[in-house]
């Protein structure tokens, strides 16, 4: 978690330009209890491990962008692929570099924009696209299937389980069900 906290601190002051404010960004991260149970139960270690490699794939990604070519790629996809290994949800990352990308070319007319966009994208592209292979793969060589069952129960709930997340993201507190 300490790790997390200083690449949000790292992140903060990258992007203002102002150490007070990635520090303050960093201490209501820190602080703020929203997942603490990743923090406090082991079971959670997976929201720690890919936040920490989303933040790394995500800094290393911006140190190359900013032409500092380097191996700042290299171990940008690396981080991306270990969030991935640790949680599918880092796969949001390629979408933040691909409108990352379009905002840079703002001289460009929008088709251009985005096919260059997705074009300097594509190594990150190309890697989320063989992690979610690759793992679509192996779970349909070890998963069991189930016939007949319905998607609706989990579409009828998704509005109250969203409602009750941003809703714990402005006060979060109980954050326990006792």
């Amino acid at each position: 978690h300490l790790i997390v906290v200083l690449e949000i601190y790292l992140l903060g002051r990258r992007l203002t330009g102002d150490a007070m404010t990635g520090a303050l960004a960093a201490l209501l991260f820190g602080i703020h209890p929203m997942h603490i149970e990743s923090v406090a139960w082991i079971s959670g270690i997976s929201d720690v491990l890919c936040t920490a490699f989303f933040l790394a794939a995500l800094l290393a990604y911006l140190r190359w962008a900013d032409g500092d070519r380097g191996l700042w790629l290299g171990l940008s996809l690396v981080c991306l692929e270990a969030a991935l290994l640790s949680k599918e949800a880092a796969a949001l990352l390629v979408v933040l570099i691909v409108m990352d990308r379009f905002r840079q070319f703002r001289s460009m007319d929008l088709f251009s924009r985005a096919v260059h966009a997705m074009y300097v994208s594509l190594p990150f592209i190309a890697l989320t696209a063989l992690h979610f292979a690759w793992h679509s793969y192996v779970l349909a060589q070890r998963s069991v299937r189930v016939e007949g069952q319905s998607l609706a129960p989990s579409f009828a709930v998704a509005p109250y389980v969203l409602w009750w997340y941003l809703k714990k993201q402005v006060v979060a507190v109980p954050v326990s069900i006792n």
